[in-house]
């Protein structure tokens, strides 16, 4: 038998996609759903949304945009957090400001990551985050 990919032991990681921004959710949903460690469950539009999702359980990393319009992003990772206490949380943000990283990154998350860096660096980010180690990405890592 061939060695798995890195990160990847047959079952893909189930991803919640939080972004507001229609175009960019559809291209983060696409650029997911093209590497076989990982399985978009859903991508949804608002930090209401994501908090009352019923397939939060379910969900091994989500991926949240800080600047939600209705709900911080920070405040969304609590809350799916403690439905979910096991799971792993990628924040990105187009701020590029370094004082939302470490807030994010104090409160929790395991990776935030600017939205310029995403194209290359995501589903890694996703994976490692997923392991526990620091990502390969542009932004910080906890």
């Amino acid at each position: 038998m061939a060695p798995a990919p890195d990160g990847f032991d047959g079952n893909p990681i189930r991803v919640l996609v939080v972004e507001d921004h229609p175009i960019l959710s559809l291209a983060l949903c696409e650029l997911l759903a093209s590497d076989e460690r990982l399985i978009v469950l859903d991508a949804v539009a608002s930090g209401s949304a994501a908090c009352t999702h019923p397939l939060v359980d379910d969900v091994d990393v989500a991926l949240i945009d800080i600047g939600l319009p209705d709900v911080d992003g920070v405040q969304v990772m609590r809350s799916l957090r403690c439905r979910n206490p096991g799971l792993r949380v990628v924040i990105m943000s187009g701020s590029g400001h370094d004082s939302a990283a470490a807030d994010a990154l104090a409160d929790g998350a395991h990776a935030y990551l600017e939205k310029g860096a995403l194209h290359d660096h995501i589903a890694e980010t996703i994976v490692s985050a997923m392991r526990g180690s620091l990502p390969v990405s542009t932004g910080r890592s906890r």
